[in-house]
């Protein structure tokens, strides 16, 4: 061994058993780096669906309104009435954030009230992610 380099005491083991004690610590250290590495990666991706759910839910909001006066609001057509179940379909599916989770339960049970009395505007493109999967799990289309 040269001079700077650390020395291992170890007394009662012999050679093998401390070249195996340091291949399982290497080995142990390799793991934990790629363990970082996913973390890293996973975490992006995690990023990227919020992202993605954010402007879902920008896009596939409904004005709704409280109001008493119910003459501004037509009878929900078939469309419409579709469109809300998809996006409360939606809504509903976890993921893998129970706060969001949450918050995404909160906003079908509002989608879910409002579609029974009635008083709901909408309308969910076809071309949005997850739209044509949710009208396929809601019997909408084949």
């Amino acid at each position: 061994m040269q001079k700077n380099e650390p020395k291992i005491v170890a007394d009662g083991y012999s050679t093998e058993e401390i070249y195996a004690w340091m291949k399982q610590k290497i080995s142990a250290s390799r793991m934990l780096d790629a363990a970082f590495t996913e973390r890293e990666l996973l975490k992006h991706a995690l990023e990227d669906c919020e992202s993605r759910i954010e402007e879902l839910t920008n896009s596939s909001a409904l004005e709704l309104s409280t109001a008493k006066d119910t003459s501004s609001h037509c009878a929900v057509d078939e469309r419409t009435y579709k469109d809300i179940q998809v996006i409360i379909y939606l809504l509903k599916k976890p993921t893998g954030n129970a706060k969001r989770d949450e918050e995404n339960a909160a906003l079908a049970d509002m989608y879910s009230t409002a579609l029974k009395s009635g008083k709901v505007v909408g309308f969910i493109s076809d071309d949005a992610p997850g739209v044509i999967e949710a009208r396929k799990a809601l019997g909408q289309i084949s």
